[in-house]
């Protein structure tokens, strides 16, 4: 009788195991399901957000900028880029990042800008705007309307922001920025 008891004392505690078990299970299964939907949603916020920021042809982002020049003086301006197609007349999606800087005017009633473009051989303008003598041509300039100094593509900030195999990637001249 003492040996029967010792029996159903042993199923008694496999059965418990067993069920010990298909709880864990049934948790780490549980566990998986909710680690597998928050990385699916991640990834949908993430490829959705790259799709909302998309380049495209026209696109215009300004922000406030501190422009300092070789002597290490600092001046309040603006950091523009501009989206643009790489050629208006093909349907290339192929788009060149141009960036600008302005300084802005210390006129009351300004004229259009004047915008500055760097001469050859591939000068970048916002470069060419951080030498001292050009500075004080542009910061004179500044009474009479905004000066814009602009990075002709492939020069200084304004490169390719389309990366694929057909458009054509030009060597980039970075100037310290």
């Amino acid at each position: 009788m003492l040996r029967k008891f010792i029996c159903l004392s042993q199923i008694d505690t496999v059965t418990f195991q067993n069920k010990l078990y298909l709880v864990q299970i049934s948790f780490m299964i549980t566990a998986f399901r909710t680690y597998i939907f928050l990385i699916s949603l991640l990834l949908f916020v993430c490829i959705f957000q790259m799709s909302a920021q998309q380049d495209s042809a026209g696109k215009l982002l300004v922000e406030p900028y501190k422009f300092k020049t070789y002597e290490g003086k600092e001046y309040d301006a603006e950091f523009g880029k501009l989206w643009v197609k790489e050629n208006r007349t093909d349907t290339s999606k192929c788009l060149i990042q141009l960036s600008f800087v302005v300084l802005k005017t210390t006129s009351a009633n300004p004229a259009p800008p004047i915008v500055f473009l760097a001469g050859g051989p591939g000068a970048p303008g916002i470069g060419m705007g951080r030498v001292p003598i050009y500075f004080s041509l542009f910061d004179k300039l500044r009474a009479l309307g905004d000066v814009i100094l602009l990075d002709q593509r492939g020069l200084g900030r304004s490169f390719y922001a389309t990366r694929s195999y057909h458009c054509r990637q030009t060597p980039v001249y970075s100037s310290r920025y």
